[in-house]
């Protein structure tokens, strides 16, 4: 079978955003993001953690809730655990400045609000489903 896989995003959540996300897939904002498409795949990096906790496919297109968070897509998790973001930037081509890795995280999508790579993607399924920190 041949299939066309999603894009992958790094992003940042708050952890009451993290929380939401664990608890009722889904994802809120006060803006839909244009680059973020059903079948697209969210890598969630929880703010204030240091730590990349789980990654999830988007499920359904954008769609407005209520007035203080309007906007909200649907989720499925695909992996959900703890990687050390500094740990695993040393293993992530998109990571090219290793001593700046936190510069990748500014913006929303971080990478510069670029897809990130999917064999970085894989290398971040890989350690979350492991359950351990990659060195």
């Amino acid at each position: 079978m041949s299939y066309s896989l999603g894009n992958y995003w790094l992003i940042k959540v708050s952890t009451s955003e993290w929380n939401r996300l664990l608890k009722d897939n889904i994802l809120l904002s006060q803006e839909p993001y244009n680059w973020l498409k059903q079948g697209d795949y969210i890598i969630t990096y929880v703010k204030g953690s240091g730590k990349i906790k789980g990654v999830f496919q988007v499920t359904s297109d954008w769609r407005q809730i209520n007035e203080e968070q309007p906007y909200a897509v649907e989720t499925k998790p695909e992996a959900i655990g703890e990687v050390d973001y500094e740990l695993i930037s040393l293993e992530l081509d998109f990571v090219r400045d290793k001593e700046m890795c936190w510069v990748y995280l500014i913006d929303n999508p971080g990478n510069f609000k670029s897809p990130i790579p999917p064999n970085d993607a894989a290398t971040i399924l890989d350690a979350l489903e492991k359950g351990k920190e990659k060195p």
